[in-house]
């Protein structure tokens, strides 16, 4: 027995020794935290877990800073699953770098103030701006700025890097209140499924508050007439959701009816401006659409004139192909007026299709399966299911785990603008 014992007290000295460090490695190393999940992947600043549907917006939430993308189908968008290309392709979701330079645009909405000069800095920027007009935004240096339009006071401006400002002519120069508002605009980095709208209460001879209202609910709420000095704000900028919808505008103490517009088609990617000019007797609504093509020709980030070949010629991932379509003799085609949307595969998928066609004509007519007529962006392309390409094949559109395909070729970075149609970029040839 007390051999036994003397062999027991020996095993349990010896897994005493076993287990000890592991305890003591246990008790001073600090607990490990857990592994956080990958982040959502992103397209060019897009959280593509985005709510689904836009909350009305009443003035306390806007002051708030409480608008929200109204994206569908935005879950279903991005991500890839080439890894080479994510990386290439997608970015991250920082901000981009807001350079040197601000954007200025001018409106004019005075009804009794006949086309006007528009003065920057004392330099001319806009001449024989007509009633109801909105220019083109151009860059300008950031920092202090004046701004005079006809012969009225200079306005100031102060720009910051990156800002977007429509300088906007209400009132009435009859009766001696035509202002010159600064409307400071958000315009949302390029987003499959939204716009940017910038509403506006440019009314003369009135300060009463309006309502801006879509398919029957009211967007945004209470806006005075910029000219009139009440103390609350004329217009507001918020991101919506791509469709067609009937917008209107109302009083908002009464609520009568002032001006509908039926069918309003907003594009996803486009910034617009609704403004509610006139007098309450003969209200107008006006409806400037920029398409996002113009936006990237203000930012420098597309050359003029903007067309498909611009885009393709400017963008390192699309050159092979844009020096295919030049090989293929396409290039007139695609800097004409279309509109027309290209699949275009990135550099390099691009690389063994340029050793399958050798023949110009052959290597046209493969162009031609990846080019549709029409102006077919991300979230349309997905609800119609399939395009018809040029040479007449039907390519199915698909959706596979968080990204989509075209004909099996995946979209890597959908929407690239051109001033005459789009191009997603996809992974792969569809016939390859």
């Amino acid at each position: 027995m007390r051999k036994l014992s003397a062999i027991l007290l020996i095993l349990a000295t010896a897994l005493l020794l076993v287990i000890a460090p592991t305890i003591g490695a246990q008790t001073d190393e600090p607990t490990e935290e857990p592994v956080a999940p990958e982040a959502t992947p992103t397209v060019e600043g897009m959280d593509a877990t985005a709510e689904a549907t836009l909350p009305v917006m009443t003035q306390d939430a806007m002051d708030m800073g409480t608008a929200e993308a109204g994206v569908e189908a935005t879950e279903m968008i991005m991500g890839t699953a080439e890894a080479e290309a994510t990386e290439e392709m997608l970015g991250t979701a920082e901000a981009q770098p807001q350079g040197t330079d601000a954007y200025v645009r001018f409106a004019h909405f005075s009804p009794d103030a006949g086309a006007v000069d528009v003065m920057l800095d004392g330099e001319s920027a806009a001449t024989g701006v007509e009633y109801q007009t909105v220019s083109e935004f151009m860059a300008v240096p950031v920092g202090a700025h004046t701004a005079t339009v006809g012969g009225g006071e200079p306005v100031n401006l102060n720009l910051t890097a990156g800002t977007w400002t429509t300088v906007v002519v209400s009132g009435s120069a009859e009766d001696g209140t035509l202002t010159i508002s600064p409307v400071q605009e958000q315009i949302e980095q390029m987003q499959p499924g939204v716009a940017t709208m910038t509403f506006v209460n440019a009314l003369t001879g009135t300060d009463s508050e309006v309502n801006f209202i879509r398919d029957g609910e009211i967007f945004i709420s209470q806006l005075a007439p910029l000219s009139a000095d009440t103390g609350v704000i004329g217009a507001s900028t918020i991101p919506v959701d791509y469709g067609t919808y009937t917008l209107a505008a109302s009083e908002t103490a009464t609520g009568n009816m002032i001006w509908e517009i039926a069918d309003a088609t907003i594009t996803e990617t486009s910034v617009y401006l609704l403004a509610l000019t006139g007098t309450l007797d003969d209200p107008q609504l006006v409806w400037h659409e920029a398409p996002r093509a113009e936006i990237d020709m203000a930012l420098g980030d597309l050359p003029e004139p903007g067309t498909i070949v611009e885009a393709l010629q400017n963008d390192e991932r699309l050159a092979p192909f844009a020096d295919a379509v030049e090989a293929a003799g396409l290039t007139e085609q695609l800097s004409g007026e279309g509109p027309y949307t290209v699949f275009a595969p990135i550099d390099y998928a691009m690389d063994e299709i340029r050793a399958q066609y050798d023949n110009p004509d052959d290597l046209a007519a493969f162009l031609n399966s990846l080019i549709v007529e029409g102006d077919v962006k991300f979230n349309p392309l997905i609800e119609q299911g399939s395009v018809t390409a040029l040479d007449g094949s039907t390519s199915e559109v698909a959706l596979s785990g968080n990204t989509a395909t075209v004909g099996g070729a995946e979209i890597l970075a959908p929407n690239i603008p051109a001033t005459n149609g789009t191009i997603h970029i996809i992974g792969q040839s569809p016939s390859n």
